[in-house]
């Protein structure tokens, strides 16, 4: 995406990126045109009845052109109600386009808002987690609304607006050319001079643009940050650092707002100054061309309502250049991330797989995050079996959440293969995996809402019975029940109202309810109490009894009820313990 002063038009290259989006609304687009084309109109129509009451009405020399035979003889005072209601209807008209075309962009705005933002969430989706990890929470959440907004009012707001007011300006200009040539003339030299003149300020307001939204972002990031850790700060004693962290963010954004106020004052000051040697010019042309008879006050009159017709695009100019330079520098950022790569897709060929427990092998399997200097796995063989509890082990930091990983499919193995059920995974739809597939993270993740959406969630929404009978398998029912609300009791943001073996088991509720084949679950126990550990490892024992079960834990409990398990040490799987037998697998 070129950037401006880069070379390219990024307007233009932008339009082309999201073509597809700005189609779907074209239609309303053009509507708005024609609402701007009436009011452009009517407002060039507006200054006309005046003219005519000074120079033919007010004189008693009726009305011009083809309203002279019907306003002959006609009283002054009846002629000038007709043209105070044709200026009333000039008027009435440029208002009600105006407020429809508003109206139109509106909706317009919104409804591209909404698609871009959800082919955001759908690439964002689709990227490996080491993707999206170099960008913080906070920043991604502003590309997704805020620089989403102020890109879209480019395309729905500002170019309209420009439009309109370049339209305004030719025609404007037209006409002054033809009541007096020497007006107009001037006109075409003011024109480009203020054009000049705020162009001149545009790559330093967009530069200061773009740096004010990158601040801006980091602070959003570094917000979100400190509150979600709140708890932690406190406890801890952090809270001081986090401030001055958060004031010297703070500072940066304060002084890249400060130099987009300072450089848009200056083109503002600039144009005013402008503004008025350009008034000041008409007047004298003006009056020496009534003096010497060569144009009527009323002319007069419409030359100097043009004239502010003239300048009211300058006047918006400090605006618009603001808010075309906001929405170029929003829609890179957008751009930035919608052409981050996907790296794991359909290949051709791929095909769905039954809704059965199948088992999952590991042949030789060689991984290396990107930018690393090691592998994280190296010849990594093992395979899981339905209806085997299968425990991975290891220290931290050895691989083990990055096998759950490689198993879903976020990412891609450098070599080596991953099969279920005979199937090398590439071979095997995305969307078929992952509805094959329920995962249960370590820190896991709830939405605010109820504990019904909870339960429900990523799955069809089944009878109360069901949920129920979920929840009493992992014995939160009577907590539940004790509850005012019962399943319709709010559950705070990530379950910050419920403990963390309660947050645990609830997450195992879900992964019973989906009943999905191949079963994933990251230290399910850790940091819980010993009732809600003995609850989970019974859970475990009945889950794994007909799927196809891999439990990454490092804690003896869950070793303890394993059928079969697999140490990760030194980047390879060393140990494979199978009931009362083992052997090692390294040779």
């Amino acid at each position: 995406m070129s950037r401006a002063g880069e070379g390219g038009n990024p307007f233009v290259d932008l339009g082309r990126r999201f073509l597809p989006e700005i189609r779907a609304v074209r239609n309303r687009l053009l509507l708005s045109l024609g609402f701007g084309w009436i009011a452009i109109a009517a407002g060039l129509l507006a200054p006309w009845p005046l003219k005519w009451l000074i120079d033919s009405v007010l004189p008693g020399n009726g009305l011009p052109g083809p309203f002279a035979e019907w306003s002959s003889g006609r009283p002054a005072l009846e002629l000038a109600v007709w043209v105070a209601g044709l200026a009333l209807v000039a008027s009435t008209l440029f208002t009600l386009a105006g407020s429809a075309q508003k109206l139109v962009d509106a909706g317009t705005r919104e409804r591209l808002a909404m698609a871009i933002r959800m082919d955001m969430l759908r690439h964002l989706s689709r990227l490996s987690p080491d993707t999206t990890g170099d960008h913080r929470t906070g920043e991604l959440v502003s590309r997704l609304i805020a620089d989403t907004g102020t890109f879209v009012r480019l395309f729905t707001k500002t170019a309209p607006a420009l439009a309109r007011h370049g339209a305004t300006v030719l025609f404007t200009l037209g006409a002054m050319f033809w009541l007096a040539p020497a007006l107009g003339l001037l006109g075409c030299i003011v024109v480009p001079t203020l054009a000049w003149l705020a162009r001149s300020f545009a790559a330093g307001l967009a530069e200061a643009a773009r740096q004010k939204r990158k601040n801006e972002g980091a602070l959003s990031a570094l917000s979100q940050e400190v509150v979600q850790g709140m708890t932690s700060l406190q406890a801890s004693g952090g809270v001081v650092e986090a401030q001055a962290r958060f004031e010297r963010s703070a500072s940066d954004a304060l002084r890249s707002g400060v130099r987009e106020v300072r450089v848009a004052v200056s083109m503002e000051r600039s144009l005013q100054l402008a503004q008025g040697a350009v008034f000041a010019g008409v007047l004298v042309i003006g009056a020496a061309l009534v003096v010497r008879g060569q144009t009527t006050v009323g002319s007069l009159t419409v030359f100097v309502a043009y004239v502010s017709q003239l300048l009211k695009p300058v006047e918006k100019i400090n605006e618009l250049a603001g808010a075309l330079a906001r929405g170029l520098a929003s829609g890179e950022r957008i751009v930035a991330v919608l052409e981050r790569e996907v790296q794991v897709v359909d290949r051709p060929g791929a095909l769905p797989i039954p809704r059965v427990a199948l088992p999952v092998e590991f042949h030789n399997v060689q991984f290396r995050y990107p930018g690393m200097d090691r592998n994280v796995l190296e010849d990594v063989n093992f395979r899981i079996e339905p209806g085997e509890l299968t425990v991975l082990t290891g220290t931290s930091g050895s691989g083990k959440t990055t096998i759950a990983h490689l198993i879903a499919r976020l990412f891609e193995p450098d070599q080596g293969e991953i099969r279920i059920g005979g199937r090398r995974l590439h071979e095997i739809e995305l969307e078929s995996l992952h509805a094959h597939t329920a995962f249960l993270s370590q820190r896991g993740h709830f939405f605010a809402g109820t504990l019904r959406e909870a339960l429900c969630f990523g799955h069809d929404r089944q009878a109360d019975a069901s949920l129920w009978e979920a929840l009493s398998r992992v014995e939160l029912d009577t907590f539940v029940r004790q509850l005012p609300a019962q399943l319709d009791a709010a559950l705070g943001e990530d379950g910050a109202n419920l403990s963390g073996g309660q947050r645990r088991r609830l997450g195992l509720a879900q992964v019973l309810l989906c009943d999905r084949p191949l079963v994933i679950l990251d230290e399910p126990t850790t940091g819980v109490d010993a009732e809600s550990q003995r609850v989970i490892l019974s859970t475990l024992v009945s889950l794994a009894s007909d799927r196809t079960t891999l439990v990454i834990s490092h804690r003896g409990g869950v070793r303890e009820i394993a059928d079969v398990i697999l140490q990760l040490e030194g980047r390879r799987i060393r140990r494979y313990h199978a009931a009362h037998a083992s052997r090692d697998l390294t040779g």
